[in-house]
């Protein structure tokens, strides 16, 4: 505990250091072209107190404010600190000024002292002596320390730092602020090139290592790809990282904000989506699975192009190496081929119609595994043709394992296929699991199709297509996955017979709150992705800890 107090000061610092350059460059401009924010003690020791009550370490909380007062002497607890970072054209390494606010700079200078290194005082500044024998220079001015390598840094101080740091305080435990076009375009071109020639290593050592279907489908993407990536960092107005716990929501996130310029592709997909059609698959995000799905994108004309050049580069390098194995007889070559073109003709008038909606929900229990999906497809009338001129090629390798039953029912005017396979005897483990049979089940609607398997799939399709025709007519957001942990936490421990992983899934259930989620909302000219956790996840650490008490120790299999 009086480690987690030290470092709440010594971050402030030593994540200033971190970030300094290692020689001296030329003055910097008068704007930052990334804002760092830390939020105030106050609000820092308030949320740790909340995430070791969660984790159910509630009896330890108070240790964390005995020990701040030791380590955080003299700093301003209601006021957040950050660090203002400058670019030139002449190198990507930043000029840097940091700032934090004090009421008394003597204690805080001791305290330095006491835990990162020796102090010297100057007329015009103190300087810190770290123990790897790096400098920082500190001033104190209108109530805040400032902190840089670079004397220079000091000429033009803010007046106000708290108003450069905007709401991110206010929003985030720790965040950062990145303006795009403040950094300087050749510095942008050297990232982009970084991030190819790493990319291209990649691809070499895939093929190296006789990856030649992956490589070369990843090469024939990767202009496609480079192009996207350009436009996205020479477009981007600003970038907001920002990592919150927040007791309210009961969850802890991390948050991606990007906005495009003005009449930027960016900003023109973006907007795109947030004025696009309604998501038609909304039911299938249900609390009740382990896992659900939905997304509903507007896709550009000139990117829907792109996604065919994709499609086609895969269906050209799969039918290569089919022809190059030479384990298919030309007949059935023959057959794959058209049955290929077929199915990327669908695709491509899907893509063309320009929206890209789906979902999925996946709900297991021992004995009970289900999974349902159902996307927006155009002529799916199509892919109902081939799974009835080809069925019969599976039929014949299966003999009695497998039944079919094609318009076996419908539901909301949907066409459904039923086919169901026989588990074999001595596949004992997928029996346990999912019973002695699996039906899968096709469904061909007017412009949906759907596709369900498991031991009673109709039954989740259903819930799910009856869900989502009562649905909002506008899903909050354009992408989300949640994933329970509970569920499937238990699922594993009756699999593995593992009392250490039981602990842990009842533990989770006891606590509720067990989501792991990915969610992603677009606006007139950005969009903004969450990854969060609710704070029940947290339950692990002490499912963990009691269970290593108790004696059963945990080996790889575990995790």
């Amino acid at each position: 505990m009086k480690t987690i107090c030290r470092n709440v000061f010594t971050s402030l610092v030593i994540g200033v250091a971190a970030l300094m350059p290692m020689k001296a460059f030329a003055q910097s401009p008068p704007e930052p072209a990334v804002v760092v924010s830390v939020a105030n003690i106050t609000e820092q020791l308030a949320d740790a107190k909340y995430l070791v009550d969660a984790a159910g370490f509630g009896q330890m909380a108070f240790l964390i404010n005995v020990q701040a007062d030791q380590f955080l002497k003299g700093v301003h607890s209601e006021k957040a600190a950050g660090v203002l970072l400058y670019f030139d054209e002449e190198t990507p390494q930043p000029n840097w000024l940091g700032f934090i606010p004090v009421k008394n700079m003597p204690d805080v200078l001791n305290t330095i002292s006491n835990n990162l290194g020796q102090v010297e005082e100057g007329d015009d500044f103190a300087t810190i002596i770290t123990d790897n024998d790096q400098e920082i220079l500190v001033k104190e001015a209108d109530g805040y320390a400032f902190l840089s390598d670079k004397a220079e840094m000091f000429e033009n101080l803010p007046e106000d730092p708290q108003s450069l740091l905007g709401d991110l305080p206010s929003t985030y435990n720790m965040s950062a602020k990145v303006f795009g076009q403040r950094i300087p375009e050749s510095l942008r071109e050297q990232a982009i090139d970084m991030i190819k020639e790493g990319y291209e290593a990649q691809l070499a050592q895939m093929e190296n290592s006789g990856e030649d279907f992956a490589g070369g489908l990843q090469q024939g993407n990767l202009d496609i790809q480079m192009k996207q990536l350009e436009s996205m960092i020479q477009e981007t107005d600003s970038l907001v990282l920002g990592f919150a716990a927040d007791k309210e929501s009961k969850s802890m996130y991390f948050d991606i904000e990007m906005t495009g310029l003005d009449g930027s592709t960016f900003a023109k997909r973006c907007e795109a989506t947030a004025n696009g059609k309604p998501t038609r698959f909304s039911g299938f995000v249900n609390e009740d699975s382990a896992f659900n799905m939905n997304s509903c994108f507007t896709i550009l004309p000139e990117d829907a192009e792109n996604y065919k050049k994709m499609i086609s580069q895969l269906r050209e390098q799969g039918i290569e190496e089919l022809e190059v194995d030479g384990d298919i007889s030309d007949e059935d070559l023959e057959k794959v081929k058209q049955a290929a073109d077929e199915l990327i003709e669908v695709i491509e008038q899907t893509l063309d119609e320009g929206v890209l909606d789906s979902g999925i929900i996946a709900k297991v229990k021992r004995g009970d595994v289900n999974l349902a999906m159902g996307s927006q497809v155009v002529n799916p009338g199509k892919i109902e043709k081939l799974v009835k001129d080809n069925i019969s090629i599976v039929k014949d390798e299966l003999g009695d394992d497998l039944q079919i039953k094609f318009n076996s029912g419908s539901h909301q005017g949907v066409t459904l296929h039923t086919l169901v396979f026989t588990v074999p005897e001595d596949e004992e483990e997928l029996i346990a699991n999912l019973g002695e049979e699996v039906t899968v089940i096709l469904g061909i609607g007017e412009k949906s199709l759907y596709l369900a398997a498991g031991n009673d799939p109709l039954a989740t399709l259903k819930e799910a297509m009856d869900s989502s025709a009562a649905g909002s007519s506008k899903s909050p957001v354009a992408m989300q996955w949640n994933i329970y942990l509970a569920p499937i936490m238990k699922f594993a421990a009756g699999i593995e017979n593992n009392e250490m992983v039981e602990m842990m899934a009842e533990k989770l259930e006891e606590a509720g709150n067990d989501r792991l989620g990915v969610t992603s909302s677009m606006t007139k000219n950005g969009m903004k992705m969450r990854f969060d956790a609710q704070d029940g996840v947290l339950r692990l650490i002490q499912a963990a800890t009691q269970a290593m008490g108790q004696g059963f120790a945990p080996d790889e299999s575990d995790f």
